[in-house]
C-alpha cells in the first residue's frame, strides 16, 4: 500500500488551545471565515454629508457574520462597515451592517448602464462554486437614483478580459522566449521564467547559505525514500533517479559536479494568474491570490513523452488591500492590448512576475520567498509504469531552508476515500463546505486519527463517494463541492479531466487545456444529476473584471473562491 497510518501513536501537545505538531509537519493553513452576503444595497444620498455621499447596507448569510465593526480602505479614504446602531445604522446587533462613504456616483451609474446593455455580463455568484448556475439578476439603471436603495452585487463582464493574455498564458512566444526560459531540449537557461532561475530565487543563498543546486537536489531526493507526513508513510518512487536525477547529473558534467540549474530538464508550459484565489481582504488583509508557473519534465532528447512529471510553482501575491489588488489586476488586464509574445508583451509580463518571484519578495516568509507551495502531478516515476498518478505538495521549511513534503491541500488520505470518517466529516461540515468556508483538518475525528493526506494516489477509481455499507453523505452538493476541491477530484472525476488541466506537450507545441478550463458539461460522477457546466477561465474573467470595476466601497461583498486551491 502506498499510504499507511504510522503504527506509533502520534502525540499532540495542546498549549493554550493550539495543537503543536511534531517538527517538520505543518499545521492547517490559516484562513479567515468567508463572510457571505445574502443581500446588499447602496443608497446614493441626495446631498453629501460629512463622511460620504452613499450608504452601503449588507445582510450576511446565516452563520456568516463578521465582527461588529469592519474598517477598510477605499479610493476616497477609510470606511467602517458596522452593526453598532450608530450613524446610518439604525439598530445595533440586528445583523444589518451599514457603512457611510464616498464613491463616484456618476461612474457607478455609467457602469450599471454598460453592464445592463452587455449580453455577457453576469453576477460573480453565477460562478460561486466553479460550475455555472442560473442567477436571476438584472442591472436596472432606472433604480439608481438619490434616496433609493439600489440592490447591489458584484458583477463582471468576461468579454473585458483576454484570458489568453491576462489569465493563463501559454503562447509559444512567451513559454519559449529563449531570453527568459528554455526554448528547446538542450538550451541552457537562467532566464526569469526558467525553472533554474526560480529555484535559485527560492533558495536565496545570501540569506540562507543554501545554494540553488543544493535546494533543487534535496527536493528531488525526497522521492528516493519514504516520507513521513502527518502520520502517514508516503512510499518512495525511486524511478526519480533514473528519469530525472541521473540525466540532469549527466548534463551537468557528471556525479562530481553539482546540478547545473541552467540545464534543469523542465519546460515551461504556462504562466497563470490566480487573483481569484485572493482572500476577502476588507476583513483584515491576507494574500492577493497566486501567481503560478507550470513546468513539465523534458529530458535532453525530448524522448520521454508517454508519461509526464508536472511541477507547479505557486506564489502568494504580496497584495492585501483593495487598491493594491486593483492595481495588480489592471496590470494583468493591460496585457490584453499587447501582441502575445511580442517584446512589449513579454517585458510587461516580466514586470508583473518579478514583483512576486524575486528573492525577498516574501518578506518574513521562509527564505524570504513568496512561494506558497510547489505541487507535483505525475505518473513518470510510478513504479507500476504510469498507471497510478500521484500528487505531492512541498513547502519551504524555515529551519532547514529546504523544501519538505507537506500535506496535500483540502484532501484526505486516499485510503479514507470510502470510509465513514470521510462521510462523517462531510455530513457534519456540509454548510461550510457548500459556502467554501472550511479547511480539511490534519486529524479527524480525534487528534490521534490522521486525516489530511501526505500525497494523493489516483486513477480511474478515485471517486469521493462512500459506498458498500459506509455512512452515506446526505447533502449531495456538499459531496461534490468537497470532492471538487480535492486533488484527485479536481483533476479527474468531478471535472471529467484526464489528470492535468494544462496538458503535456513537447517543445514547439502549445499545451492544450482541459474542458474544465475552456468549457465542458459534466454529469455528477456519483449520481449522474445534475449536469454541471464548467468554464473556469470565464469564471476567472468575470471575477477579475468585477475586481477592477467595482468600487472599493463595495469590497465587503467580494467573494473570491477561497476553498478552491487546485
Amino acid at each position: 500500500m502506498t499510504i499507511s497510518r504510522n503504527t506509533l501513536i502520534l502525540v499532540v501537545v495542546v498549549i493554550g488551545g493550539l495543537a503543536v505538531q511534531p517538527a517538520g509537519q505543518s499545521t492547517p493553513q490559516e484562513r479567515r471565515h468567508v463572510f457571505v452576503p445574502a443581500e446588499a444595497t447602496i443608497e446614493p444620498l441626495a446631498r453629501a454629508v460629512p463622511g460620504g455621499n452613499a450608504v452601503l447596507r449588507v445582510r450576511f448569510a446565516e452563520g456568516s457574520r463578521p465582527p461588529d465593526r469592519v474598517t477598510y480602505q477605499t479610493e476616497y479614504g477609510t470606511v467602517v462597515l458596522a452593526d453598532d446602531g450608530k450613524g446610518f445604522d439604525t439598530k445595533s446587533g440586528d445583523g444589518l451592517y451599514t457603512a457611510l462613504g464616498n464613491m463616484d456616483l456618476v461612474a457607478a451609474r455609467a457602469r450599471i448602464e454598460r453592464l445592463g446593455r452587455s449580453r455577457t455580463a453576469m453576477p460573480t455568484r453565477t460562478w460561486r462554486h466553479r460550475s455555472r448556475t442560473d442567477v436571476k439578476a438584472v442591472m436596472d439603471p432606472r433604480l439608481w437614483r438619490a434616496g433609493q436603495a439600489y440592490p447591489w452585487e458584484m458583477w463582471g463582464d468576461p468579454s473585458q478580459i483576454d484570458s489568453s493574455r491576462s489569465l493563463l498564458v501559454r503562447d509559444l512566444g512567451v513559454i519559449e522566449d529563449a531570453s527568459r526560459t528554455k526554448a528547446s531540449c538542450n538550451q541552457p537557461s537562467m532566464g526569469v521564467w526558467s525553472f533554474g532561475y526560480l529555484m535559485e530565487q527560492m533558495a536565496n543563498t545570501p540569506v540562507t547559505g543554501v545554494t540553488g543546486p543544493q535546494f533543487a537536489r534535496a527536493w528531488l531526493d525526497r522521492w528516493m525514500a519514504a516520507q513521513p507526513v502527518n502520520g502517514w508513510t508516503i512510499s518512495a518512487r525511486a524511478l526519480m533517479q533514473e528519469k530525472i536525477i541521473d540525466p540532469w547529473i549527466a548534463a551537468s558534467g557528471g556525479p562530481d559536479d553539482e546540478l547545473d540549474l541552467a540545464k534543469a530538464p523542465f519546460r515551461l508550459l504556462a504562466i497563470v494568474n490566480r487573483l481569484d484565489l485572493r482572500e476577502q481582504t476588507s476583513y483584515g488583509g491576507g494574500q492577493g491570490g497566486e501567481l503560478r508557473f507550470v513546468f513539465r519534465s523534458m529530458n535532453d532528447g525530448c524522448t520521454d513523452l508517454d508519461n509526464t512529471f508536472e511541477v507547479i510553482f505557486e506564489y502568494a501575491v504580496p497584495a492585501s488591500s483593495c487598491l493594491s489588488l486593483k492595481a495588480l489586476a489592471n496590470q494583468w488586464k493591460a496585457l490584453g492590448s499587447l501582441a502575445l509574445g511580442s517584446p512589449q508583451y513579454n517585458a510587461a509580463l516580466e514586470a508583473i512576475t518579478q514583483q512576486v518571484v524575486v528573492a525577498g519578495a516574501g518578506g518574513a516568509a521562509p527564505n524570504g520567498s513568496a512561494l506558497s507551495q510547489i505541487r507535483t502531478n505525475e505518473n513518470l516515476v510510478d513504479p507500476a509504469g504510469g498507471l497510478d498518478w500521484e500528487a505531492r505538495e512541498f513547502r519551504i521549511d524555515p529551519a532547514t531552508h529546504l523544501l519538505v513534503q507537506d500535506t496535500v491541500a483540502q484532501t484526505p488520505a486516499t485510503i479514507l476515500r470510502l470510509s465513514n470518517d470521510f462521510s462523517d466529516y462531510v455530513n457534519s461540515h456540509a454548510p461550510g463546505i457548500v459556502f467554501g468556508d472550511y479547511v480539511v483538518p490534519l486529524r479527524y475525528p480525534t487528534i490521534a486519527d490522521s486525516f489530511r493526506g501526505g500525497s494523493t494516489i489516483y486513477s480511474a477509481s478515485s471517486l469521493w463517494n462512500p459506498t458498500l455499507g459506509a455512512t452515506p453523505i446526505v447533502d449531495r452538493e456538499a459531496r461534490h463541492q468537497f470532492a471538487l476541491n480535492t486533488c484527485n477530484g479536481c483533476h479527474y472525476n468531478e471535472t471529467d479531466t484526464d489528470f492535468a488541466h494544462v496538458r503535456r506537450a513537447p517543445f514547439g507545441t502549445t499545451p492544450a487545456l482541459s474542458g474544465f478550463l475552456t468549457g465542458i458539461f459534466v454529469a455528477d460522477p456519483a449520481d449522474d444529476l445534475p449536469v454541471r457546466h464548467f468554464d473556469d477561465l470565464e469564471r476567472r474573467a468575470v471575477d477579475m473584471d468585477a475586481l477592477i470595476s467595482e468600487p472599493c466601497f463595495a469590497f465587503p461583498l467580494d467573494l473570491p473562491l477561497l476553498a478552491a486551491s487546485h
